[in-house]
């Protein structure tokens, strides 16, 4: 009796949390209309302009009025640079790279509901949710490592533009090493969650 109290319980959760994700997937699906429909729209028309921010590394020198000040220096430095896409080819490479970020989101989201719907049918073991748990760590890896050095070549393209004004900035690469850190540790559980998934098969073959 308390074991299938357990069960209904943690069946319980995972409903409620694939609620909460259903509700975070419809709103990336809006979101993902407006940035890949409404907002080249809005563009052409006139009626708006893509927008980047980069980051760079700002040159201490510039910052801090050094002169009779001994020892004072300004380390790691960084800010953001925003600027409007001139031009055509930017702006439909910035497209098509939003494009990917927002496939890549609702296509991990599709994975986790996948998951949750199982779960909450009584399901956790299911023999696909360790790959799709795998797909889903490589995919935020992925994303993450291609959103560094997009960062990266966005931030020289753009500095590149402005060689002539003598400004005290140089690429930066912001590194997101929470999210590939995240995608990692997914792989690790999707490899104990595919030999869970063995162990169970073998418990009911051998009951």
């Amino acid at each position: 009796m308390m074991q299938e109290s357990k069960t209904l319980e943690r069946r319980g959760l995972a409903k409620g949390l694939k609620v909460w994700l259903d509700i975070f997937f419809y709103l990336l699906l809006l979101a993902g209309f407006l940035v890949l429909v409404l907002w080249p729209i809005l563009s052409v028309a006139g009626a708006d302009e893509y927008q980047i921010s980069v980051p760079v590394a700002v040159s201490g020198s510039a910052l801090l009025p050094t002169d009779g000040i001994e020892g004072l220096r300004l380390r790691h430095a960084r800010g953001e640079l925003l600027f409007s896409l001139p031009g055509v080819l930017p702006n439909v490479v910035f497209w098509v790279f939003s494009v990917v970020l927002v496939l890549a989101g609702i296509y991990g989201l599709v994975l986790l509901r996948r998951i949750l719907k199982t779960a909450a049918e009584g399901f956790p073991f299911h023999p696909d949710n360790p790959r799709r748990l795998n797909h889903l760590g490589w995919v935020i890896v992925a994303t993450s490592l291609l959103a560094t050095v997009s960062q990266f070549l966005f931030g020289r393209w753009a500095l590149s533009r402005l060689a002539g004004a003598d400004l005290p900035f140089s690429p930066s690469t912001e590194i997101y090493g929470e999210w590939i850190l995240c995608g990692l540790l997914m792989l690790v559980l999707a490899s104990i969650w595919k030999q869970a998934v063995r162990i169970a098969e073998d418990q009911s073959l051998t009951v």
